[in-house]
């Protein structure tokens, strides 16, 4: 491969997401110092996985829903790069990342921290905080990139109702792009259309109904971005039939 500018694919993500038929979301934690340190977490050792459920998964224009105060009264906003494969891989070394990546794009992996807090002091994994409805909207236009040095070069944003809330390059990565892949890779087989979200920088903040959310990722002269909008979810809705609504003050393990 050699170094000169990336290239915009629109709507490129969009197509390969969903046309895969073995999707699945992984979420990277803790993976700017700056993070770490505003939510008073530990520095990882080793990349931190979770799981995010693909039934979270929106592009614009559809809206980030907010769920009833009764499901979660915190929920906040973390923008990532994600990393779109290209190619089914397994057990691949960093060198060899870039051939299986079909590009990269920007997205929000919205959280209920008040869950998650609860998530946290119990062991439990991070998967409710992180996937209810909503809580992965994708910017649909994708960037590849034409050297695995570009990695630490790509450029995260985050407007909140035109506001900058989150800046950063991921050159500041604890764990790079190359090295979760890899890493990855030899836990779980990656197929083509997986999505991996690498992590939040510092500024992450609650959205409330009415806010707007842009998002942007940029390296040299080329970006993708977009906006989605935050309303409150309407009556009638799982969490409201009584099917699934866990307070978290009545939780117990």
């Amino acid at each position: 491969m050699t170094v000169g500018a990336a290239i915009a694919k629109p709507q490129q993500a969009k197509v390969l997401i969903s046309e895969s038929q073995s999707r699945q979301i992984i979420g990277i934690g803790r993976n700017y110092s700056s993070h770490c340190n505003e939510l008073k977490n530990p520095i990882p050792k080793m990349p931190n996985y979770f799981i995010k459920a693909t039934s979270a998964l929106i592009f614009p224009p559809t809206k980030i829903e907010l769920p009833s105060a009764k499901m979660s009264n915190s929920v906040q906003y973390e923008a990532e790069v994600a990393v779109v494969i290209g190619k089914d891989c397994f057990d691949v070394v960093e060198a060899d990342v870039a051939d299986y990546i079909a590009g990269v794009t920007v997205a929000l992996d919205l959280t209920a921290r008040d869950i998650q807090e609860y998530e946290k002091a119990n062991q439990l994994s991070w998967f409710m905080s992180k996937s209810l409805p909503t809580f992965c909207p994708v910017c649909p236009d994708l960037i590849s990139l034409n050297a695995i040095e570009q990695f630490n070069q790509l450029n995260v944003k985050l407007m909140q109702n035109g506001e900058m809330k989150q800046n950063a390059i991921t050159s500041d990565m604890i764990f790079k792009i190359p090295t979760i892949v890899s890493y990855l890779s030899s836990i779980m087989r990656l197929k083509a259309g997986d999505i991996i979200l690498t992590g939040t920088p510092a500024g992450v903040g609650e959205i409330k109904q009415g806010d707007s959310l842009s998002i942007s990722l940029s390296i040299q002269d080329v970006s993708v971005s977009c906006e989605f909008m935050v309303e409150q979810r309407k009556a009638g809705t799982v969490e409201n039939a009584g099917v699934a609504v866990y307070p978290l003050v009545s939780m117990e393990v």
